[in-house]
């Protein structure tokens, strides 16, 4: 018999991953709620996604842009999240990690995993 949840990390880059990521935790929470199971869901992403019950690590929505102008003011509030979100991955519980943004932003957080 399994003595602890299954802790999972959902990362996403913009509104739509919030969107993907919600349905992904819904989906988990009514699948594991049938069997019993225990899930603590852990979240960088946004309103969405900690509506379904995620422990959101920090809200990216609004840091998606178009353009390098518009992308500098958004660069240091990235990297604050990045680093709250390597902090959960540095414990090394995490039995489900998917990502749903640009991989340049994933594979640095990934590589300490």
């Amino acid at each position: 018999m399994r003595t602890r949840p299954f802790c999972i990390l959902i990362s996403t880059g913009d509104v739509m991953g919030d969107m993907h990521g919600a349905a992904l935790v819904r989906a988990l929470i009514d699948a594991t709620g049938e069997e019993k199971v225990e899930i603590e869901v852990y979240a960088m992403g946004g309103k969405r996604m900690k509506d379904e019950g995620t422990v959101l690590i920090g809200d990216n929505t609004g840091l998606s842009s178009i353009g390098l102008l518009e992308a500098l003011p958004l660069v240091i509030p990235s990297i604050q999240i990045q680093i709250r979100t390597r902090k959960f991955h540095i414990d090394g519980r995490w039995e489900m990690v998917p990502y749903w943004q640009e991989m340049g932003v994933s594979f640095e957080v990934l590589c300490d995993w």
